[in-house]
This record gives structure tokens, C-alpha cells and sequence, in this order.
């Protein structure tokens, strides 16, 4: 899925919490289903992150000096598709890029639509995410509130 998100984020070197918001088209193949389940391929997310500076938590010594500064968090929220609304769930680390107004990450992200019906015989269930990005922060201080736009 290549998607753009907006969002804002909160991290003063020991806590850290985002709320990010944003649609993305997901490229994959479209196989039908028997019951002739709709190739909406727009997946809408509205998430909040709630984590802490990664050598808080556990022993950074061992790890490459790039991932030192990891800020693990979990994310929970909702996600969109084909008119039917899922609520999401998931893990993730985002790690500042030294001297810069960028941030790298990853994300896990599970969607789960409580067998929603979108056709006569077929139901969603859940989707699941594995996903990298880069943010370019706007108008904020290294350690202080900014605005994030996913680059990629």
C-alpha cells in the first residue's frame, strides 16, 4: 500500500505519542471472490501511538548505534474499507535520523472487521500490515511537537 498520512507528534526524549491519519491505495492483485467481494483497494487509518525512549526500557549496548535511539510504541485505532469500519491494532518503532528533519520507522498494524458483510456470501474478517516508512517533520523542534507527512 503506498498511502500518505498527516500526523502530529509528541516526544520530549523520554515519552512519545502521535496521532496520525491518512489513506492509502493497496496495490495488490485483485484474485474475486466467489461471492463477488467489491476491488476497493482504499484502505483509510485513524491511529494513536503511545511510547517511550528505547534505552528506558532495556539495554541498547549490543544493538547498531543507528537503532539506539528507537522509540518503540503500540498503536490502536480504526481503519476503513469498503465502507465498513475496523478497529486496529498494532506495534511499532519510529528512530530519528541525527541532524535532520527526518524519522524512519516500522509498523504492525492488524485490522479486525468483526466478519462485516460486504456481499451477499462473503465477510471481512481481518487484515494484516507490515509496513516501512519515512516522515519529513514541518515547523517543530527535534524533541517537540511537529507535522509528519509519510514520504514512502
Amino acid at each position: 500500500i503506498m498511502d500518505l498520512h498527516a500526523s502530529y507528534k509528541f516526544y520530549n526524549g523520554t515519552y512519545y505519542a502521535a496521532f496520525t491519519a491518512g489513506c492509502g491505495y493497496d496495490m495488490t492483485k485483485n484474485v474475486g471472490a466467489a461471492g463477488g467481494v467489491p476491488s476497493d483497494h482504499l484502505l483509510c487509518t485513524e491511529l494513536a501511538d503511545v511510547g517511550g525512549f528505547l534505552p528506558n526500557m532495556i539495554d541498547t549496548s549490543l544493538l547498531p548505534n543507528i537503532f539506539k535511539g528507537a522509540i518503540p510504541f503500540a498503536t490502536m485505532g480504526a481503519a476503513q474499507r469498503m465502507n465498513k469500519t475496523g478497529r486496529a491494532a498494532g506495534v511499532g518503532a519510529i528512530v530519528p535520523i541525527a541532524n535532520s528533519n527526518w524519522v524512519m520507522g516500522a509498523r504492525y498494524l492488524n485490522i479486525d472487521y468483526s466478519k462485516a458483510q460486504v456481499s451477499p456470501i462473503d465477510v471481512m474478517t481481518t487484515e494484516n500490515y507490515v509496513g516501512i516508512f519515512v516522515e519529513r517533520k514541518f515547523g517543530a523542534s527535534s524533541t517537540g511537537p511537529g507535522l509528519g507527512f509519510l514520504g514512502f
